[in-house]
């Protein structure tokens, strides 16, 4: 108990610093817009581009730099991943009926005009995360998707994120990431148009970020670190239980991943 009572102030006092970077980070988005992003970015990252949107001919280079295993995992995660969002929108059907006479009653579902799209790759890039998001906009029938990543280390967007947007047809593509990206979605800068919809994970600044824009543009989801519990006994398949281990612990280093077993030799 004392323990816990001396870590609470300590938690309250990093969340608060947390939103106090957040919000001033976003500030200076919404107030100094493209010329801020390239300061920043030069001073912190010595990254000074000549444009932060990705070009054509640059993103169409990415399938070279990756293997042709990883290529055709992406190409077939992207059928698959679209096969399920067209189940998905094609069971979600507008309807008209009139309830009383005279009195017509019913729905229909509208995409929305332009949503962005954030793939984070501060540790190691999320590719999952860039089709998920991006796959569902386009069979909704979104008109302007826009898409924002990190640049890495070799100052460009991870390739495998790059292959997998270029190859669904987007054009709009930044090489900026964090709270700023989230910023530039929401509230936009002389050169690039805000948003309606920003969805995508990443790590506690994005998240923050999203909470706080939210009003000004739709959100997806506050996602925290993920945890999940698996329980199983000899019957279980190790291989498919792994899998649901890992799929949860690639996505943060907070993320908690517990096997409750029966069985001694299937959890080893």
């Amino acid at each position: 108990y004392k323990e816990i009572k001396r870590a609470k102030p300590v938690i309250e006092q990093d969340l608060q610093n947390l939103q106090e970077t957040v919000s001033l980070i976003l500030q200076r988005v919404k107030k100094g817009g493209d010329k801020y992003l390239r300061k920043y970015y030069a001073k912190k990252y010595d990254y000074k581009p000549s444009s932060f949107l990705i070009s054509p001919e640059e993103a169409a280079k990415a399938k070279d730099q990756l293997s042709p295993e990883v290529r055709e995992v992406i190409d077939f995660a992207i059928d698959r991943v679209t096969a399920f969002a067209q189940a998905q929108r094609d069971c979600i059907e507008d309807f008209e009926k009139e309830m009383l006479p005279g009195m017509i009653m019913g729905h229909r579902v509208l995409p929305v005009d332009s949503c962005g799209c954030y793939a984070p790759a501060g540790r190691y890039p999320s590719l999952s995360s860039g089709l998920m998001s991006v796959i569902p906009a386009k069979v909704a029938g979104v008109k302007r998707i826009v898409c924002c990543s990190p640049a890495g280390p070799d100052r460009g967007i991870n390739h495998g994120i790059l292959y997998s947007w270029h190859k669904l047809g987007v054009e709009e593509i930044y090489s900026f990431g964090g709270a700023n990206a989230i910023g530039v979605l929401a509230f936009g800068t002389e050169s690039i148009p805000p948003v309606d919809l920003i969805v995508g994970p990443g790590n506690q600044f994005v998240t923050e970020a999203k909470r706080q824009i939210f009003g000004i543009v739709g959100i997806d989801i506050l996602a925290g670190p993920s945890e999940v519990l698996v329980i199983a006994d000899e019957t279980a398949r190790p291989d498919f239980v792994a899998a649901d281990l890992l799929a949860q612990c690639e996505h943060d280093t907070n993320a908690r991943a517990c096997l409750v077993t029966t069985s001694a030799s299937f959890g080893q």
